[in-house]
């Protein structure tokens, strides 16, 4: 039977791998914890649309964050409030039986939440991740990469613990990213791989482009502005983690110098949230899949520059003082700012060597000053 935000905010109740569960009780004796806020509001959330007039729903995604900056941290009571938003009927024609005649049908998008639930109950969220991950990874750009985004943080939230209002989140999430499915334009010449920091560094400023769109405007100059042969080929002997950390740090250093700028400042910071949530997927897919996830992201990441940045100095704002992450992400926290959580978490987690972390830092403090 399909499930609605009807069976969880007004019943309180469903039944997902044979377990009964209650959004008014779930975690039943641990529900003031934390972990139980965590399952409550995903609960909440995931039998509803992603989306509404105003953009994607992110307090899911928000909640993973939070807690992976601040395990300890209470949600903040808006949050929950925050179904109100997105509350209407998912939309549903008939059980999906051919999917690939339906990807990016965002019309069959209860259908989707359908076919993810039940297999789901079938089989382990693993299996479930790695059996779709590939299918899904050429349309990751759909909706300014959102499902993937809430597709990646359900993952994580599920490898902290297994449980059904998690489960149900990742059928929220790959429903989401199937159903607003767009594969980019892709040629065949092929081409070696470019040096991507110079690529978007030298990137024209498209005409009209420093005008903010609304969120359902932005995906048609990413289609328009797309190229893939430069960017589909992984250099020999590359591994993913390596080249998705590479892609981050090219697409932060773009980041940067964009908020700067003052230039679309909410749209180019998922060129750094998009394919730092590829890092979540990758222990949970093999290598082939890894490596396409990665190929992917680059090649959005770019069309997402090229549709809404401008040319720039790599690294001409990286600064000298710079707060440790502990207070950046205590500020975080404390502001609770869902694209700011969602930001600083991918910005700590892609901090490695000397450069990339005073380029991410330099990107934290630079945000925090506008926000």
């Amino acid at each position: 039977m399909p499930l609605d935000r009807r069976d969880f905010v007004v019943h309180c109740s469903a039944t997902i791998a044979g377990a009964s569960l209650s959004s008014c009780r779930l975690d039943e004796g641990n529900s003031r914890t934390p972990r139980g806020d965590y399952d409550r509001l995903v609960a909440m959330h995931a039998a509803i649309p992603p989306e509404s007039g105003g953009g994607a729903n992110h307090y899911p995604m928000a909640a993973d964050a939070l807690h992976a900056l601040a395990p300890n941290a209470r949600l903040p009571t808006d949050w929950f409030d925050g179904v109100r938003y997105y509350d209407a009927p998912l939309s549903r024609r008939a059980p999906i039986e051919d999917a690939a005649e339906v990807l990016g049908d965002i019309e069959r998008h209860g259908d989707w939440f359908d076919l993810f639930r039940a297999e789901l109950r079938d089989r382990s969220w693993r299996t479930v991740v790695s059996r779709w991950a590939p299918r899904l990874a050429p349309g990751l750009s759909g909706a300014t990469f959102h499902g993937l985004i809430r597709t990646a943080h359900a993952v994580r939230g599920l490898q902290r613990r297994d449980t059904p209002e998690r489960r149900l989140e990742l059928a929220a999430g790959l429903a989401y990213w199937a159903a607003r499915f767009v594969e980019l334009p892709v040629t065949a010449t092929p081409h070696s791989t470019p040096d991507l920091r110079q690529s978007f560094a030298e990137i024209e400023a498209r005409a009209g482009a420093d005008e903010e769109p609304g969120f359902h405007q932005v995906m048609g100059p990413l289609l328009a502005y797309a190229f893939a042969d430069p960017i589909r080929r992984a250099a020999p002997g590359v591994t993913p983690h390596r080249e998705l950390r590479s892609l981050v740090l090219v697409t932060t250093t773009a980041l940067l110098e964009m908020l700067v700028q003052e230039r679309n400042r909410i749209w180019l910071l998922h060129n750094v949230t998009g394919p730092a949530a590829v890092g979540l997927l990758l222990p949970v897919v093999d290598t082939p899949t890894a490596h396409q996830l990665v190929a992917y992201a680059k090649q959005a990441t770019v069309a997402l520059h090229r549709a809404y940045g401008a040319p720039f100095v790599p690294e001409s704002h990286v600064r000298r003082r710079l707060r440790p992450w502990p207070e950046l992400t205590a500020i975080a926290v404390e502001r609770q700012s869902i694209h700011g959580l969602k930001l600083i978490e991918a910005l700590r987690r892609f901090a490695g060597d000397e450069r990339s972390d005073r380029v991410a830092r330099s990107t934290a403090e630079q945000w925090f000053e506008w926000v």
